[in-house]
């Protein structure tokens, strides 16, 4: 983190001049609808991001050698404060970059794996994935436009970690016959599986309420994951999660056989 604010300093000017903002939003890979607003909020306030980025990276560190409480505070500076930020990625795969990802299955795990915060070592160590095939895979998604790699060799999304994709559309028919039946087939009274099941009577409105919960809980089990990753824990591991929110097709209810109790 230090090392980055270091060369942002010793880059292009306009990290001395807090200018970077000023033109980033509308040059940046994939803009999306947000991109227009952020690049038009006042040159004060986009400096002051640029001056707030700066505190981030190059003071906050040194407070993880502080004693308590500001060394934990120093962490939540730098996860929390970036993890609110608003992401200015593309929101929506197109059609090109769906049809590819569809098509290849390895490829997409491999793209929302990295959307996800992992990193190309990391699959090639847990899923055995030669390499060399892993970077062509990299490399394959760079020239899609969903990575950006660095000289250096960092990698980042150029989607937001909520990407959508068209419904009925070429990833949403793979999810249904490949991805769909994988979550379905696990065994859901495993030790290690935790699930809740309800049944409720829920208006359009209501079920659209409850999709909001679900996105704000996905931020948290993100959030929950790079705390993880931040500590090392020993069993840290892949895991699945599942939401949905569907009415109930009742004409399939009302097909299962009632209960049958033997008489008294």
């Amino acid at each position: 983190m230090f090392g980055a604010g270091l060369i942002k300093l010793r880059g292009d000017p306009c990290w001395r001049d807090y200018t970077c903002l000023f033109y980033h939003y509308e040059t940046q890979p994939l803009p999306n609808p947000l991109s227009w607003c952020f690049h038009w909020l006042p040159k004060g306030l986009l400096s002051f991001g640029v001056l707030v980025n700066h505190g981030v990276e190059l003071l906050v560190p040194f407070a993880y050698f502080a004693p308590q409480p500001l060394c934990a505070l120093a962490g939540i500076s730098l996860r929390d404060l970036v993890n609110s930020l608003p992401e200015s990625g593309a929101t929506r795969f197109t059609l090109a970059q769906e049809r590819v990802l569809a098509a290849d299955r390895p490829l997409a795990f491999l793209f929302f794996a990295i959307l996800n915060g992992a990193h190309p070592d990391e699959f090639e160590r847990e899923f055995r994935m030669p390499a060399a095939r892993v970077e062509a895979y990299v490399q394959r998604l760079v020239k899609l436009g969903l990575l950006d790699q660095a000289p250096s060799g960092r990698i980042r999304p150029l989607t937001t970690r909520s990407v959508s994709w068209r419904s009925g559309g070429p990833l949403a028919a793979a999810f249904d016959k490949q991805i769909k039946h994988f979550f379905l087939s696990m065994d859901f009274g495993a030790p290690d599986a935790v699930y809740v099941s309800d049944m409720v009577r829920l208006s359009e409105a209501g079920r659209s309420r409850v999709h909001a919960m679900y996105a704000a809980l996905r931020l948290e089990i993100h959030k929950a994951a790079e705390a993880d990753r931040a500590a090392q824990l020993a069993d840290y591991e892949w895991t699945a999660v599942l939401m949905l929110v569907q009415p109930l097709d009742m004409a399939a209810v009302r097909r299962i056989d009632p209960v049958r109790t033997a008489p008294i």
